[in-house]
């Protein structure tokens, strides 16, 4: 069994009715289709470690995640990724030579980490693999540069450990959450650094719903997930507002961020901004230099700050 669940968030925005029957028909499957769930295997165990957005650059497969995600992805086991909507069909198996992720502090923890973001970097064997069953977001479907506003929509989608079941036989059953909800104010006393690489958007846990149980009147019975595991998710700008969503069209979602952290106090869901994991494959690829600046060509200029890369 697959499925999504569409963010409550949606019923405090405007137009909630079109906008929920515009972003679930139209970005939930084309989203999904971008992000796929990590798994690593072994000592006879599957374990879930995030979400991983597949990204294209002239030909070059990766998956851009969060670096704690990657942290873990690196250790000892096989990597895995399970195809959308093919739950009975054997996982892909991820095969990389080069992860390049942020740098951690001197605490060595990700905790202290304010971009944890990392890049990693697919042989071609595991991109035709990948291909047969998930699409790679170009780099014209990836926004850079301009600064949101809290007028712009934007989703994310990724798959909570709560809500992936491990059967045996390296069989899953899984659903993936699709929030919608808004860009808010980074926190008052936050380094403006920080606050230039990174998104914020308003989140709650009701935002994140699961089906357990049985009908009940006026609808189903769900429960509250966490987002663990959501972690490496894309952020994706759905539309500049809700003004706009009568003549929305999937062609306007772009890849904005990527979710790292969830700051329950703040009521926030951190995400860093592709231009960074844009530098890291600019620095890292001389040969993907050109392609990246045709699309994008503030990266060279953001190349030229210090390296965040550990």
């Amino acid at each position: 069994m697959t499925g999504e669940v569409v963010s409550r968030h949606a019923d405090e925005l405007e137009d909630p009715a079109a906008l929920l029957d515009r972003v679930a028909v139209c970005s939930k499957r084309w989203i999904r289709d971008r992000t796929v769930p990590l798994l690593r295997s072994g000592h006879g165990n599957v374990d879930l470690l995030g979400s991983d957005v597949l990204l294209e650059v002239a030909g070059q497969g990766f998956l851009v995640t969060a670096a704690h995600v990657a942290d873990v992805a690196t250790r000892q086991g096989e990597l895995l990724a399970i195809p959308t909507g093919r739950v009975r069909e054997a996982p892909v198996v991820i095969t990389s030579d080069n992860v390049i992720s942020s740098a951690m502090r001197a605490s060595r923890s990700r905790e202290d980490d304010s971009i944890d973001v990392a890049v990693i970097a697919l042989h071609e064997e595991t991109c035709s693999n990948l291909r047969d069953v998930y699409c790679f977001t170009r780099m014209s479907e990836v926004q850079s540069a301009d600064a949101l506003t809290t007028e712009n929509l934007v989703g994310f989608l990724g798959y909570p450990h709560a809500m992936v079941e491990n059967v045996p036989g390296l069989h899953f059953r899984y659903e993936a959450s699709f929030s919608v909800t808004r860009a808010v104010a980074p926190p008052r006393k936050m380094n403006s650094e920080v606050q230039t690489r990174s998104l914020f958007l308003r989140f709650s846990k009701s935002g994140m719903t699961q089906y357990r149980g049985t009908p009940v009147r006026g609808g189903r019975r769900y429960r509250p997930v966490e987002p663990h595991g959501v972690s490496g998710a894309g952020a994706w700008i759905l539309a500049r507002s809700a003004a706009r969503i009568g003549r929305w069209s999937e062609d306007e979602i772009r890849l904005s961020a990527v979710v790292h952290t969830w700051d329950r106090r703040g009521g926030r869901i951190v995400a860093t901004r592709t231009a960074i994991p844009l530098v890291y494959i600019y620095r890292d690829y001389p040969s993907l230099r050109r392609p990246i600046l045709l699309s994008h060509p503030v990266i060279e200029l953001l190349a030229k700050e210090p390296d965040t890369r550990s």
